[in-house]
């Protein structure tokens, strides 16, 4: 490292701030759609006489639905991208894994 005293100083505090940043800003994003994200997620249970798959096909029309499928296609690509970024880097199988879901 370039900078091993600043390395030594930042090192102990760097998982809180990281989780702090993360969460702050994931809960501002939340809170700025709060009240749209109710409201869908309010109509998709007031059609309870639908059966599940119709359900799920409301919800995945929504707003939450956009929503859910956002996330999901964010660790989608997030697994896939650390997984083969591994494999091009010339790791094993296991090290494949652990970079992936990190």
């Amino acid at each position: 490292s370039r900078f091993p005293k600043a390395v030594k100083l930042v090192t102990p505090f760097a998982p809180l701030a990281a989780v702090l940043s993360a969460s702050l800003l994931a809960c501002s994003i939340f809170s700025e759609n709060v009240i749209r994200l109710k409201s869908s997620a309010l109509s998709a249970s007031l059609s309870s006489d639908l059966s599940p798959i119709l359900r799920a096909q409301a919800i995945l029309k929504s707003e939450l639905g956009g929503v859910v499928l956002s996330v999901f296609f964010l660790h989608f690509a997030g697994f896939f991208v650390g997984y083969l970024s591994a494999a091009f880097g010339g790791f094993k199988e296991p090290q494949r894994r652990a970079i992936s879901i990190e």
